[in-house]
């Protein structure tokens, strides 16, 4: 249901989203892309932090431009 997954999005320890939704802003089961620019010397660290319930990934691509 909509509001039962909030949680905030780390990329190399830099928040890069904070209480996302995603099926508030988007509906169930919506694929949805986000773009980030990013420095990967050390590697790249993904992290999610709840803020309410359960979060949930179903999947990432890591695409070098």
């Amino acid at each position: 249901a909509n509001g039962e997954r909030i949680f905030d999005v780390l990329i190399n320890n830099k928040v890069v989203i904070e209480n996302l939704n995603l099926a508030k802003e988007y509906g169930c089961q919506t694929a949805v892309i986000k773009a980030f620019e990013i420095s990967t010397q050390g590697g790249i660290s993904i992290k999610l932090n709840s803020i309410y319930g359960k979060t949930v990934l179903s999947g990432i691509r890591i695409q070098k431009l």
